[in-house]
């Protein structure tokens, strides 16, 4: 009698490592082929989880049947008498609960994620058609996008940038990668509101960014402003925008009662605190950026931004930027280095201060990247 128990808690024990065993290979090949969906295809989510379900069933029906009269019928017992049940029940229909709780199983299986991702919008970073595998995050869940117009301020950081990837979406190339140790997508958007505007979307909608910083240079609104001295924007407006013969005031945005945006108070305290540390000589300004598609130029055109917005500076892409975060509920903060004083003398300084001021913000961004 000895012999036999220990024969049955020899074949319970196998039974149960059996199931063990199964349920990591059936775990296993479901996570393989939504990796490998994942890698190959632009599908959403749902449709390759699906998709790896079914394949973890199929190929390891086998194993889901290999001792059904052992584990199952171990929990048929159980259940017969917790309901008081005869245990000669017809087999037919200890059978159909067995397929009833397999049915169970797998639903519950597909509507865990269908909650997710419906929830996935109230979790900083995951836009819905994104799953967590899609976008590459650090453990807090933070993924910075930076924003440049021209070369000399990205390729500094992509230099510096490690394992980077680039996507090509819009005309533009999304390089994804780390930068002192966070998840980054840096960006040259190009000059102008249409291209910055298009990069941030594409930042927060594709890549699921959750702060965005748009570095680069500009023209000095303020004398006290020289070349070389840093603005952090306190809020960004577009100069050129007005549709004052409708009833709004200029610069505003209709239908949002704003004309201009305010930018993140905490990435402005951590901006201007990575100047300080990144370029001590340099003095640093918080206030209004002002931004057209226009190149200023002229002493009129300089006064006219400071008659209608004020402001400290002015630039082509931190206004349209500032109003997708908005839109987007992003945090943002525009770091603009002043190459010249948006006058007659800024052909002259313009194209020597430039790849100076890029640099200075390349080295301020980077700085302002490891605190975030």
């Amino acid at each position: 009698q000895r012999r036999i128990q220990r024969l049955n808690e020899r074949k319970e024990l196998e039974r149960g490592i059996k199931f063990i065993l199964f349920s990591i290979s059936a775990g296993v090949i479901e996570f393989v082929s939504f990796a490998l969906l994942d890698g190959l295809t632009q599908w959403h989510y749902w449709p390759k989880y699906l998709i790896a379900l079914i394949l973890s069933v199929l190929m390891d029906v086998k194993k889901i049947c290999f001792d059904m009269d052992g584990v199952l019928a171990d929990f048929d017992c159980g259940i017969i008498e917790l309901c008081g049940m005869r245990s000669k029940e017809n087999r037919r229909t200890i059978l159909m609960r067995r397929i009833c709780l397999l049915l169970l199983l797998c639903i519950c299986l597909m509507v865990c994620p269908v909650m997710a991702e419906e929830n996935s919008e109230a979790i900083p970073g995951i836009r819905k058609g994104h799953s967590t595998s899609e976008l590459s995050m650090n453990d807090d869940g933070e993924k910075i996008g930076i924003i440049g117009a021209m070369a000399e301020e990205v390729d500094l950081l992509k230099n510096e940038a490690k394992d980077l990837k680039t996507t090509k979406l819009s005309g533009m190339d999304f390089c994804e990668g780390t930068l002192e140790g966070k998840n980054v997508v840096i960006v040259q958007c190009g000059m102008g509101k249409v291209n910055a505007g298009v990069s941030a979307n594409t930042l927060i909608g594709e890549f699921g960014c959750t702060k965005i910083i748009n570095t680069g240079v500009a023209g000095s609104l303020d004398n006290q402003i020289d070349i070389g001295d840093i603005v952090v924007s306190v809020d960004a407006v577009q100069h050129d925008f007005t549709v004052e013969a409708i009833g709004f005031q200029k610069g505003e945005i209709p239908y949002t009662g704003l004309y201009a945006f305010p930018a993140d108070e905490e990435m402005r305290k951590m901006a201007v605190a990575a100047v300080q540390e990144a370029v001590p000589d340099q003095h640093v300004f918080e206030g209004r950026v002002c931004t057209g598609d226009q190149f200023i130029s002229s002493k009129e055109q300089k006064e006219k931004i400071l008659s209608d917005f004020g402001g400290l500076c002015c630039e082509m892409e931190g206004g349209a930027i500032a109003q997708v975060c908005y839109l987007a509920d992003t945090p943002f903060v525009i770091i603009r280095a002043i190459s010249d004083k948006a006058d007659e003398s800024e052909s002259v300084n313009y194209e020597i201060f430039k790849k100076e001021a890029a640099a200075n913000c390349a080295s301020i961004v980077k700085c302002m990247v490891a605190k975030l």
